[in-house]
């Protein structure tokens, strides 16, 4: 089976990251109601690498503007994805649920963010739980790209190194995933080198796809998933979970050609419109570990808050949206 690559790398220097970075800060600081900007882990690959920001909000404060809206290039090629932005008041409960842990301050004045109540046993159950919602997130993610037979190039090399953290989570030390991971690093470590062979990326495409089913399956037979009953199953408009004995993909709807969506990204937008997923996977949502009761309640607490105070914001980072609205 042949792809089409489409959202491909381009060189960014290093410098054209660390503008965009102060940018944002400066015009975020200037509206008088954040507290401070975090920016989340560092540049290790530029051109493929984007830019993590978290904002921290001051408490009871409403900013409906989204900063990342009509930025210039290349801007807006670095900012990939809206900001991270919270209340203080949350923040300070939500990284226990998120182990982000790197944090730069570029601006304003620091907040506690690491003050954990969770022992160890909770952060075990945490760290299982949060990897297995990374990995079906992104098992989806490239069945619709293979379903489309579209590629996303750069979102693919940008997000499989995180895969690493989520293997680390789940105690996999090796494995066709690891296989799979190593040689995509390989290909984004060379990317502006040396041209990446489009017959392996298709063969490894389609690997990656399989392998991270398997270690789904492994990971849900091995540490159980939980969905908690009052938590949402529609993550998003043309996709939802339901439950079902193995982990499986379903879809259904119109596909229009790939030659003409790698092309035209608006056909590729209409295409969603017309397709439907579903992903099955055997959760459970009674009994749920308190400690992961407590993190679906806090979460879902702050999108809650966002959408009424912070809209252009995303509350914290997590795999799917399954907490209740």
């Amino acid at each position: 089976m042949s792809f089409n690559y489409i959202d491909i790398p381009k060189e960014i220097e290093l410098d054209s990251y660390e503008t965009a970075i102060n940018m944002m800060a400066e015009k975020l600081m200037n509206t008088g109601k954040v507290k401070c900007v975090y920016q989340i882990g560092g540049v290790s690959s530029p051109g493929i690498s984007d830019i993590d920001l978290y904002v921290i909000f001051n408490n009871d404060c409403e900013y409906k503007v989204n900063p990342v809206n009509n930025l210039n290039t290349p801007d807006n090629y670095l900012f990939t994805h809206n900001l991270f932005g919270t209340s203080e008041s949350s923040a300070v409960h939500l990284e226990q649920y998120t182990f982000f842990g790197n944090y730069k301050l570029i601006a304003g004045s620091p907040v506690a963010m690491n003050n954990y109540f969770a022992n160890d046993s909770d952060q075990t159950i945490l760290k299982r739980q949060i990897a297995l919602e990374y990995l079906i997130k992104a098992w989806f993610s490239i069945h619709i790209n293979i379903t489309y037979k579209n590629i996303k190039l750069r979102s693919l090399l940008l997000h499989s190194k995180a895969i690493l953290y989520d293997l680390d989570f789940l105690s996999v030390k090796n494995g066709g995933l690891f296989e799979c991971i190593n040689d995509l690093l390989e290909i984004r470590k060379n990317y502006f080198t040396k041209n990446p062979d489009l017959n392996h990326l298709d063969k490894l495409c389609n690997k990656y796809k399989d392998e991270l089913k398997k270690e789904i399956v492994a990971g849900i037979e091995s540490h159980k998933f939980y969905i908690a009953a009052s938590g949402n199953t529609e993550i998003g408009k043309h996709s939802l979970i339901f439950k079902n004995e193995n982990p499986v993909i379903l879809s259904s709807g119109l596909s229009f050609p790939h030659f003409l969506t790698s092309k035209f990204k608006r056909l590729l937008k209409l295409q969603n419109k017309f397709h439907n997923f579903k992903i099955g996977l055997p959760y459970i949502d009674t009994n749920l570990p308190p400690i992961l009761e407590q993190r679906s309640e806090t979460i879902a607490k702050a999108i809650n808050y966002n959408r009424q105070y912070l809209p252009h914001f995303i509350s914290t980072a997590y795999g799917m949206n399954i907490f209740k609205s």
